[in-house]
């Protein structure tokens, strides 16, 4: 975009992304930048406000990674080219980026893949080759001097301090330690090794992925190093003994990038599933999942303050994330406040039988056992016999509900009907909805077809358990009659089918019992009970 009123000055400069997303990091002062490494020989560097985007040139090759200085003055970049650059990264007077270039390195025989600065300063840079080696960089004059240079003057060309045939297969990344000590790489060969910055002598070396590393990450606070693999996983290994303290597990594919967050304590994790995980170390729990991207997501950084994120994939899409944990606490901080508020008002409305406040509160809070209380309570102490619930205020209150809260009740109706215990109460809800709701307005009730079904399946249970029982009481009813029929005489019970027969004396007992014989009508059949508990028919 041009100011035609300014001399066709260049105002703004958009462009988009034709590509993948290889790479991104911040840069410039105060991270007001972001490069990206867009499968492409050039560079785009973002202004973060205005999305202003200005193209560094340079490489003659596709640029595969990006690294900047702790400062975010000095940006590194490996290309295809078999070369790696140091920039830096001013702002004009336009407060557009204006970067040139202080120093070309070249000596890899491939395409440098990965690139990484030191972190407490200036001092140097490693690369990682598709050639297998690992190559340190003395940057420190150079950087030093950056001030001095004049923008027009040709990069410095600069040779490696010192290389080390590092692994097996290709290199995929390296990292620095916070001390500036050590530096590590990972490779396709399934290891990541450890080195000295001193002098490149080999530290140690992590064993134990199935399939290549893709990238390795050291903690600003603790000894350990997390990788992620082509296996799925991220690994934590302790620096000490070179084993594996965690593995995390969760991606569906290969785990692309890592690396730590919230002062060492979490891990940021991207995989060829499109997905980006936020992991506890501590419990091992995956607690956030972020799913923004169609493809595999190459590139994963943060802000110093951590709290944006930047994500890029191969779906040619930059997400920027915003860190809301505080927000997300306050507002659950809040909701908390809230819920104890309402149900100390939904306990003094019951205290006061006010049961129409009771009821709404109860829908609002999803309370749907204190709300078959409200309607048990009711029931037990009817006020109005015409009341559905026994209270004709509760009865006007389910009434006047609106439809989406009718539905909620229904839900709970539902529920309710599936013990023959809360049966009655689901009933009677359900009996004053009807009441006072036509079918037509019902039937606007999104979920009232299942709900029905599900309500009429176990009212025909509760009917035949109850047809059932009416049948019991008949078989009771009748087995203690018969009992009755059956009671001694001069005994408490009524027995009006009993009487004494004292003068037959052809049913009495010869003279070794003193005790008298007596006769039980038992039905149509008399019987003679002797006083030796012996029963024949009477005459």
């Amino acid at each position: 975009m041009y100011d035609p009123d300014n001399d066709w000055t260049k105002t703004k400069q958009i462009v988009g992304h034709n590509d993948e997303i290889i790479d991104v990091c911040f840069a410039g002062p105060d991270e007001r930048f972001l490069a990206v490494a867009t499968n492409s020989a050039e560079i785009k560097l973002f202004d973060t406000e205005t999305f202003n985007c200005e193209l560094v040139k340079g490489h003659e090759g596709v640029v595969f990674c990006l690294a900047v200085s702790k400062d975010g003055q000095l940006l590194a970049t490996g290309s295809k080219d078999n070369t790696a650059r140091v920039w830096r990264v001013d702002v004009d007077d336009e407060g557009r980026p204006a970067p040139r270039c202080l120093a070309s390195l070249v000596g890899h025989a491939q395409a440098v893949g990965a690139v990484t600065m030191s972190c407490r300063t200036n001092s140097f840079v490693v690369t990682g080759s598709q050639d297998r080696t690992v190559k340190l960089w003395d940057v420190a004059k150079v950087a030093a001097s950056s001030d001095e240079v004049d923008d027009e003057a040709a990069p410095s060309t600069l040779r490696a301090k010192f290389t080390v045939k590092a692994h097996d297969k290709d290199i995929n990344a390296v990292a620095v330690a916070p001390n500036d000590r050590l530096f590590a790489t990972a490779s396709q060969d399934k290891t990541a090794k450890v080195w000295s910055a001193e002098d490149g002598s080999l530290v140690g070396t992590c064993k134990g992925h199935k399939r290549g590393v893709w990238r390795c990450a050291f903690s600003s606070v603790d000894q350990v190093l997390a990788t992620s693999s082509g296996d799925k996983t991220v690994r934590l290994w302790n620096l000490k003994d070179f084993t594996c303290l965690r593995t995390f597990e969760g991606h569906t594919h290969s785990v692309l990038n890592v690396s730590f967050v919230s002062f060492g304590t979490q891990l940021l994790s991207s995989g060829s599933d499109g997905l980006v995980k936020l992991w506890t170390i501590k419990t091992n729990e995956c607690v956030e999942t972020l799913d923004a991207h169609e493809d595999r997501v190459w590139a994963l950084t943060s802000n110093k303050s951590e709290n944006m994120l930047i994500t890029g994939g191969a779906d040619s899409v930059i997400n920027i994330w915003r860190d809301s944990t505080v927000e997300e606490q306050e507002e659950r901080l809040k909701k908390e406040q809230d819920l104890i508020l309402k149900e100390q008002d939904l306990a003094n409305y019951l205290v006061k039988r006010d049961y129409k406040n009771a009821i709404l509160l109860a829908l609002s809070l999803n309370k749907p056992f204190r709300l078959l209380n409200i309607v048990r309570e009711t029931m037990r102490d009817r006020t109005d016999a015409d009341s559905a619930t026994g209270s004709a205020a509760v009865d006007a209150v389910l009434a006047a509900l609106p439809l989406d809260q009718v539905e909620i009740l229904l839900g709970y109706a539902r529920d309710w009907n599936t013990h023959a215990k809360s049966a009655t109460a689901a009933h009677a809800v359900l009996q004053a909805v009807l009441r006072g709701h036509s079918l037509d307005s019902l039937l606007q009730v999104a979920e009232i077809k299942p709900m029905a079904e599900a309500l009429l399946a176990y009212s025909e249970r509760h009917v035949a358990r109850l047809d059932d029982l009416l049948t019991q009481s008949y078989l009771l009813e009748y087995t203690l009659h018969a009992m009755d029929l059956l009671a001694p005489f001069g005994g408490n019970g009524d027995a009006g089918d009993v009487a004494m027969n004292d003068d037959d004396e052809a049913f009495s007992d010869s003279s070794d019992h003193e005790t008298e014989d007596r006769a039980v009508v038992d039905g149509n059949e008399a019987m003679v009970v002797m006083a030796n508990g012996k029963r024949k028919k009477a005459a």
